[in-house]
């Protein structure tokens, strides 16, 4: 088994260990960044046109912008983004459901 060891945000070496020991590797060629973490949504309740305000940290995950937003499983309008703070709109649906918040950005 292996374990990353490094600091987030600087590259690393990448390794490939085979079942017969056989290793090959390349330096600097992969970089681990530290993953992003969603401290709020608001409001944590709503329907089809409610507002949805997401805060975090690093939440466009390294990328540029983000692709998707989707609230409890239902695809979500995203009115914008930053870092910290994702804007979507719920969408409609004829059932009610709890779930996720998941964002996908472009990296």
């Amino acid at each position: 088994s292996s374990c990353w060891q490094g600091t987030p945000g600087a590259p690393g070496t990448t390794q490939i260990v085979s079942n017969t020991g056989s290793m090959v590797s390349l330096a600097s060629s992969w970089t681990y960044y530290t993953p992003s973490s969603i401290a709020n949504v608001q409001p944590s309740t709503g329907q089809a046109g409610t507002v949805v305000t997401v805060t975090g940290s690093n939440l466009l995950g390294y990328g540029t912008t983000i692709n998707s937003v989707s609230l409890a499983g239902l695809a979500a309008t995203v009115v914008s983004s930053s870092n910290t703070t994702v804007l979507a709109i719920a969408p409609y649906t004829l059932n009610s459901s709890t779930g996720n918040v998941v964002i996908v950005s472009d990296t």
